[in-house]
């Protein structure tokens, strides 16, 4: 899959999550790339762009450590973690996108776990497990052109 492709796909399913719950549930997303220590931003939806770059690594920090405390931090394309505790723009979830590449998403004003209270959020789940599906059968490819932005952690 390229980024475009991706980018259409992950607004899909932002939308029949949303439908589904009859509210957001997630109004920021980034592709980030991971290469050693180093994370740069290849596509981001949302309102904020320089303050989540800016505040990146504290706002995934949660996110973070919960991925690295699981699974010995051995996740393969199509996985994905969520955070149940994190509030503001704090990152709630990430799906492996593709080889060192993680699409980030996040709710600015709730928590997973207020979000999980929607009795709906049930049935969001499963447009996000779709979508990690078809990241897992049609992995995101970014091509050496692709813009990127280096992300200060």
């Amino acid at each position: 899959m390229n980024l475009s492709e991706a980018a259409q796909l992950i607004r899909s399913t932002a939308r029949r999550m949303d439908a589904a719950c009859r509210e957001t549930v997630f109004d920021e997303f980034g592709i980030v790339e991971r290469a050693g220590d180093r994370h740069s931003l290849c596509w981001y939806s949302g309102s904020r762009r320089q303050a989540y770059i800016r505040a990146f690594g504290n706002e995934t920090e949660m996110l973070r450590q919960e991925s690295l405390s699981r699974y010995f931090n051995r996740y393969e394309i199509g996985d994905f973690e969520f955070v149940q505790d994190g509030s503001g723009p704090q990152t709630e979830a990430f799906v492996v996108v593709g080889d060192e590449l993680y699409l980030l998403c996040t709710n600015t004003l709730k928590s997973m776990s207020e979000i999980a209270n929607n009795p709906r959020w049930i049935e969001a789940q499963a447009a996000f497990i779709e979508m990690s599906e078809r990241f897992q059968n049609d992995p995101l490819e970014i091509n050496s052109d692709t813009p990127r932005q280096e992300i200060p952690m």
